[in-house]
């Protein structure tokens, strides 16, 4: 029944202490659990279908240029684990937990504040808040706003239904709990078992079969490498490893960014032969070297520190039956609701706690921590194919404390000019870095390379101690470089220049390889799908396009075999970026944008890329990489109506 100011008695269900208190019931224990989990569940329910139906519904046109428009999803990237499914409503319930202990403890003193309409609309504030960070384009006072607004209107409604409201609480939030419950348990549970019954059903190859170790050291340009000849001592481990392999000396990338040139890795193919662009993850249209491993019975596992382009939502996890990406975190349980989340982006949270890296960044050890835990606990009956991605050397280069004065300039870097993404942090101005704060950025990136070679180096001796080493390929090579003002640019992404393309390559298989040997010949990391086919030790057909790297040291003259030889990049529709294209023939890289931007470098003579050789003088050496350059623009309508002919 309900008193004339409309609190609940006993008779609801034992939701209200009575006798009342100046007019106003208390609320109990159990009642105030139960409102937590309530909203929170709810709250955080709601919110994960909205962002289900982004996903889901982000169907669009194609970025110009694209042959069948029709079969493109253009993504609305979430950037958030799957497991936000249970860890969302978790994650809100507690939050919701901390204003609620608050006015349990303020009744006390005041009786009249723990009511259920105070407490009702306190919680529904908070909810409203969380719901409405959803859409990020709100400012914060707008949000506040709001949210007092609905949830006055929330508190009022919940206080006139008393009866109603509490006992659909009452009812449900058990029902509530436990699919809460059954959801978190299904997911953590399916994946292991998914795991084991594809171990367990999966044929071993053959005896003479090699593991496989693709280590992807994501932002390393070759020439802040040691091995390459820089003088800071930045690669050590690495170079210790490329002793007993091949070193190659001018390896390119497809892309100058994460995306196209893992996919190009992962395929052997070139980044207009597939559909992976800023806002597009990979369609699977080609088999990835996961997928064609898995198939000839290796088991196959991934481990990227990359949860911008290289989790889940990117579809270059194909073929991956363990995958570690996100983790299971206190940080990952923050970003899993959008109050969390608009916490995490907030410069002065970050200053607090003295982090000017995204909170829940995965570094070097962990990756490594996550391969090794895994390698202890494979099927030991058959060989292994692990990818790891290490993201220290990305942007904002912030190596562990030993590191980072490893090269240090003395000058303080500005971290309060970062701004703060959902998965990566960025300086706003630094086009208008000094020299000075420029090598202090250059020295915090070599710190970043040095920590990730130590790992490289743990792992190197973890498979020695494990005797593995001489009977594992390992693989180390980059996705793309990183500029730092050579031409005006900095980061990545932008251009197709040499310090965002030559990345480093080497390749080790126990005593195999002819030890300390160099190639100087331009390669493609395109390339390293068929090597690994190829010094797998496997037997069959390679399935993938390109040509393995072993012929250099295979064939008897390595060094005319490639005479000749066409190494492609592209960098495509990317924020704006005007699709721009490139070849390195012997010595020579041509430059053709969609602008019309037309470039020729001798990389011999001009390694920074500052003569143009564009000119009529020229012009039989032009007209020859414009000919070159057609077969890969054939494809692409616009572009080609552009390419000039022997002009």
């Amino acid at each position: 029944m309900r008193s004339n100011n409309g609190l609940v008695v006993d008779e609801v269900g034992g939701g209200m202490d009575d006798p009342r208190v100046d007019g106003e019931a208390k609320l109990q224990a159990l009642d105030l659990l139960r409102l937590v989990l309530w909203f929170g569940i709810l709250t955080a329910a709601v919110e994960v279908a909205f962002l289900a139906a982004i996903k889901l519904g982000s169907l669009a046109s194609a970025p110009v240029g694209w042959a069948n428009p029709d079969d493109r999803l253009r993504h609305s990237y979430l950037w958030l684990s799957p497991h936000v499914v249970w860890m969302a409503p978790l994650t809100l319930s507690v939050v919701l937990a901390l204003p609620a202990a608050i006015l349990a403890l303020a009744g006390r003193v005041n009786q009249r504040v723990f009511s259920l309409r105070i407490v009702s609309g306190v919680l529904a504030f908070v909810c409203w808040c969380s719901l409405l960070y959803i859409y990020p384009r709100l400012y914060d006072i707008a949000v506040v706003l709001l949210a007092v607004g609905l949830a006055v209107q929330v508190a009022r409604w919940i206080d006139t239904h008393q009866e109603t409201f509490l006992r659909v609480v009452r009812k449900t939030t058990p029902w509530m709990v436990a699919a809460l419950l059954f959801v978190a348990v299904a997911m953590n549970a399916g994946t292991i078992l998914r795991e084991r019954i594809s171990s367990a059903s999966a044929s071993a190859p053959g005896s003479d079969a090699k593991n496989v170790l693709l280590l992807i050291l994501d932002t390393v340009r070759a020439s802040n490498l040691s091995l390459y000849g820089y003088p800071r001592e930045t690669t050590p481990n690495i170079e210790r490893l490329a002793a007993s392999g091949v070193t190659f000396d001018r390896a390119i990338a497809t892309s100058p960014w994460t995306l196209p040139s893992h996919v190009s890795m992962f395929t052997g193919r070139l980044p207009y032969e597939f559909n992976a662009n800023f806002l597009v993850p990979y369609g699977g249209q080609h088999r990835t070297l996961a997928e064609e491993m898995a198939a000839l019975g290796y088991v196959t596992a991934g481990f990227a520190a990359n949860l911008v382009y290289c989790a889940w939502e990117s579809g270059i996890t194909r073929g991956f039956l363990h995958y570690d990406a996100y983790q299971i975190s206190a940080t990952e349980f923050l970003k899993s609701f959008a109050l969390g989340r608009r916490l995490d982006r907030s410069p002065a949270l970050h200053g607090l706690f003295d982090h000017y890296d995204v909170f829940g960044e995965k570094d070097a050890k962990v990756v490594t921590n996550e391969f090794l835990n895994w390698l202890e606990g494979r099927p030991q009956d058959r060989p292994f194919f692990a990818f790891l991605n290490f993201m220290d050397p990305h942007e904002p280069y912030l190596p562990p404390a030993r590191f980072e004065q490893k090269f240090g300039t003395g000058t303080p870097r500005r971290h309060d000019l970062n701004n703060y993404f959902l998965r990566w942090a960025a300086r706003a101005d630094r086009v208008l870095m000094s020299p000075e704060e420029l090598n202090a950025e250059v020295a915090a990136y070599d710190g970043t390379i040095a920590y990730v070679d130590e790992q490289v180096g743990v792992l190197i001796d973890r498979l020695r101690e494990e005797d593995l080493l001489q009977n594992t390929v390992v693989i180390v090579a980059s996705d793309h470089g990183e500029q730092f003002g050579e031409h005006g640019l900095h980061v990545h992404g932008n251009s197709l220049f040499l310090p965002n393309l030559h990345v480093p390559l080497v390749v080790a298989s126990g005593d195999r390889l002819p030890g300390g040997m160099r190639v100087g010949a331009p390669v493609s990391i395109r390339d390293i799908p068929a090597t690994v086919m190829s010094l797998s030790g496997v037997a069959g057909d390679n399935p993938f396009p390109g040509k393995s790297l072993d012929r250099y040291w295979s064939e008897v003259d390595a060094d005319s075999i490639d005479a000749g030889q066409v190494v492609f990049s592209e960098l495509t529709d990317i924020r704006g970026m005007p699709t721009t294209k490139s070849l390195i023939v012997g010595r020579y890289h041509y430059i053709w944008g969609e602008n019309r931007v037309e470039g020729l470098f001798d990389l011999n003579s001009d390694p920074g890329e500052l003569t143009n050789l564009v000119s009529r003088e020229n012009l039989d050496l032009v007209n020859s990489m414009r000919r070159l350059m057609a077969p890969h623009i054939r494809n692409d309508a616009a572009l080609w109506e552009r390419l000039p002919q022997n002009d």
